[in-house]
């Protein structure tokens, strides 16, 4: 990849307007539980996610232990999180994961993650559960931080959507 000199002293979010735009969210507010049997896929995300400002992460490798994190320290948590979720689990399919996460939590925002070679038919049965998005592997940040950003300003001008409503009622 080249670049021309006049680029490199320029601030990266500067010459790509999805960067600002994400830039411009609040993520530290926003928990996340990374689901993947993968340890290594588990930690590079969440070091990509902590670099851009999440501070609340969580991490499991199972369903089993989804759905304990999902039910003690999630449930706590105000606002509403965002689950990566590997759709390939020794335990439980993902597709089933993301379907209990969203009739326990229908305000949930769930990400698929899938392997190059994941069917479609997984996929689209997911997304019609409710998930929110898919990421194929391999991930890198600039995928995270475009699904991301997406998801993040519907879940923003949801909640100011809320709150000018209970402001005209109250």
């Amino acid at each position: 990849m080249s670049s021309s000199p006049d680029s490199d002293w320029i601030p990266q979010d500067q010459t790509n307007p999805s960067l600002a735009r994400f830039h411009s969210l609040n993520v530290s507010v926003y928990p996340i539980l990374i689901v993947d049997d993968n340890e290594g896929v588990c930690i590079l995300i969440a070091r990509m996610l902590s670099n851009i400002g999440f501070k609340s992460i969580y991490i499991a490798n199972s369903a089993k232990q989804a759905y304990e994190i999902f039910g003690s320290q999630l449930a706590e948590v105000k606002t509403d999180p965002i689950i990566f979720l590997d759709l390939r689990l020794p335990d439980v399919p993902g597709e089933k994961v993301a379907r209990k996460i969203m009739e326990i939590r229908p305000s949930s925002r769930v990400i698929l993650v899938t392997a190059e070679d994941s069917t479609a038919e997984s996929a689209q049965e997911a997304m019609r559960q409710g998930a929110a998005a898919f990421i194929q592997k391999p991930i890198g940040l600039a995928k995270i931080r475009n699904v991301l950003a997406t998801i993040l300003e519907e879940m923003e001008s949801q909640q100011r959507e809320e709150a000018e409503k209970a402001a005209s009622i109250g």
